[in-house]
């Protein structure tokens, strides 16, 4: 009996799953902030990609 006791306490204190939750927060947040980067600049990429493109019309 002590000896499941002992292998029950080292799983439940075994935390090497622990880093791929963090990474998992990690990849999270860094999808976050490239979403609001996406949406702030929305507006300013359309303005930009217009212009190339009435640019490009005039060229030819």
């Amino acid at each position: 009996m002590k000896n499941v006791v002992s292998k029950a306490v080292a799983v439940l204190n075994n935390d090497s799953g622990a880093s791929i939750v963090e990474y998992g927060v990690l990849t999270l947040g860094i999808v976050g902030v490239a979403g609001v980067a996406v949406t702030s600049l929305s507006g300013s990429i359309t303005t930009l990609m217009t212009k190339v493109g009435t640019a490009i019309a005039a060229a030819k």
